[in-house]
């Protein structure tokens, strides 16, 4: 049975280019070696993962008849080439044909045919798509102490050349990134169990500490320890106080920390002792 879906070409591009960059390279899981194509008479939907992430995009279409189809990773250039060649307005005509055991998407124009062939059958285990996104999309948002993500999964997403926004459904759980548009993609978390947030603050908090106070005129460095009058060692915390007075510790003693000008009005006067160790 042949269908027909109609589409602008420049459409039909930029969705096939959002998608393309999750295509599986597994040739083992040949399912996922290509875009996914589906509509429902109303939206095209092409869809690509390779389980580390997950991305969707959504295109107005025009009449056509619900279908599936896949198209093969090696035919992309082939195709994106091609719909580079009409106007952007330029109208493309969808079909899918039945040869044997498999379908074949083919596209038509003014300029000509192209058709995308795939030996690989049984295209109808593609993964439940719309399934997974509905759970992941209804589950409430939950506080995330830390999640870990693969930068170069994130860099798959900047094709689609707008803000993103995202959420995630509690601590180890996919990131959300949609346009608020045409586009939803997934990103899976990144196995990392042994970092902490804690970890992660304390390798910054010293390169990130204040170096310098002014208390009565007066300039510290808040990068060495002080002698007070006794000669005990005091050094900045690294946190200040609620009016950003820096809080000095005093060395060796597990207590909370006091307001630089306290220790100059208690132990006054304070003199420069060896820098802090990193």
């Amino acid at each position: 049975m042949s269908t027909a879906t109609r589409v602008q070409a420049h459409h039909l591009a930029t969705a096939i280019t959002r998608t393309k960059p999750h295509i599986s390279k597994d040739d083992t899981l040949d399912v996922l070696n290509g875009i996914h194509f589906e509509t429902n008479g109303n939206y095209l939907y092409t869809i690509a993962t390779d389980r580390y992430t997950f991305a969707i995009n959504r295109t107005d279409v025009v009449n056509g008849q619900p279908w599936t189809a896949h198209l093969r990773e090696d035919d992309i250039p082939i195709v994106l080439a091609w719909l580079d060649r009409h106007d952007e307005d330029a109208y493309i005509e969808i079909n899918t044909e039945a040869v044997g055991s498999r379908t074949d998407l083919v596209l038509s124009s003014l300029i000509g045919t192209l058709r995308s062939s795939d030996p690989t059958v049984n295209r109808r285990h593609f993964p439940d798509w719309r399934t997974m996104v509905r759970k992941i999309l209804a589950t409430d948002q939950a506080v995330n102490p830390l999640t870990a993500f693969n930068s170069r999964y994130l860099a798959r997403f900047k094709v689609i050349g707008s803000v993103l926004h995202s959420w995630q459904a509690g601590p180890r759980k996919p990131l959300v990134l949609t346009d608020n548009r045409d586009f939803i993609g997934l990103v899976m978390p990144a196995p990392d169990e042994k970092v902490t947030r804690d970890g992660l603050v304390d390798n910054w908090a010293w390169h990130l500490k204040r170096t310098e106070a002014n208390v009565l005129g007066a300039s510290f460095d808040l990068t060495v320890e002080y002698r007070d009058r006794h000669g005990d060692p005091w050094r900045y915390s690294g946190k200040d106080g609620q009016y950003g007075e820096p809080l000095m510790e005093l060395v060796g003693i597990d207590d909370d920390p006091w307001p630089l000008l306290k220790v100059i009005d208690t132990y006054g006067p304070l003199s420069k002792d060896e820098p802090i160790a990193a």
